[in-house]
């Protein structure tokens, strides 16, 4: 009897610390959710600060870290200053208002489509007078109805130099959370779609951090979709003084930050008609798959993805936390 009753006791015991762990050690769906899209909003309530505020933020930390990285000492500075092509023309979406150009990254799964695509749309409204065949949203509509084609804005002998006098836009957002976008983009899709079930979670953060020179299935996959994991400060080159971001826009706090950025190019009466992401199923699949990870493995994925990290001012602890 006493053994079964110390049994019993020691039973309830590891019952009551099993529950201890997933209530405290462990961090929720919710919690994650929390700190992945909550704190750019918190902290504006608590402090006063206007949507201006957070934004020469942003811009400030972007051009402290790139004067930084301009030390020739510094591994990152023949990246970041000193090598050309990284981005290219192509790399960018065009449009024209109130004369004015404006050239927005093109981020794979970073959210960059989905506002160039409503920039689109609205300018049609506005702008192009219902033409969706308007190419690059450079077509527009005058005055008097003609119907005319901008000319280019840039172009390859100039490249990037004569980027320098339009308005340059960056949407970003957690690296880590990126990383996970792009993998169920292209790997845990549709049947048929990409390359469906090609590498499992685990197998594609190795390749991440290891990148396999014998494999040639992912030298390929690489080669044709990989930009879709590249890092921000490579597609962008967001350091070069010519194409450095006026504006910094992050799809955790997307709602308040294109606010802002329509607002003070004139198009803020459309602010309201973007479709807002849902957060909350975002942060369910991060601490589902990040959950799968060990620690170590996550800090490696932040060490590749560490300068993105720095510019653009995100935490990789949150995921650290997941992780087992």
């Amino acid at each position: 009897m006493k053994c079964a009753a110390r049994l019993q006791v020691l039973l309830l015991s590891l019952s009551f610390f099993v529950i201890y762990l997933a209530i405290f050690r462990y961090p929720t769906s919710i919690d994650v959710n929390w700190k992945m899209n909550s704190p750019s909003r918190e902290e504006r309530q608590k402090t006063n600060e206007t949507n201006q505020d957070f934004m020469q933020k942003r811009l400030t930390l972007l051009n402290n870290m790139c004067n930084m990285y301009k030390n020739p000492f510094r591994v990152e500075s023949s990246s970041l200053h000193y090598r050309s092509n990284f981005s290219k023309i192509s790399s960018f979406q065009y449009f024209w208002f109130k004369e004015k150009y404006n050239m927005i990254c093109s981020i794979q799964k970073a959210g960059s489509n989905s506002v160039h695509n409503f920039l689109r749309k609205i300018l049609n409204e506005s702008v192009n007078g219902g033409n969706k065949e308007a190419e690059n949203l450079l077509e527009v509509t005058a005055n008097n109805g003609t119907r005319f084609k901008l000319e280019f804005p840039v172009n390859l002998e100039c490249w990037p130099n004569c980027a320098k006098n339009c308005t340059k836009v960056i949407l970003v957002r957690h690296p880590l959370d990126r990383l996970l976008s792009a993998y169920l983009f292209i790997f845990d899709n549709n049947p048929g779609k990409f390359h469906h079930k090609k590498y499992s979670w685990e197998e594609f953060v190795q390749h991440i951090i290891n990148y396999p020179e014998d494999d040639e299935s992912w030298k390929n996959i690489q080669t044709s979709v990989g930009n879709h994991w590249e890092p921000y400060w490579r597609v962008c080159q967001v350091c070069d003084n010519s194409l450095r971001p006026n504006y910094v826009l992050k799809l955790e706090s997307i709602q308040e930050d294109l606010s802002y950025y329509l607002n003070d190019i004139g198009l803020g009466e459309y602010a309201s008609k973007f479709p807002w992401s849902n957060g909350r199923t975002r942060s369910t699949r991060i601490f589902e798959f990040y959950s799968r990870l060990t620690k170590n493995i996550v800090r490696e994925l932040y060490y590749i993805y560490r300068v993105d990290h720095e510019l653009f001012d995100y935490d990789p602890q949150p995921f650290i936390d997941i992780a087992l």
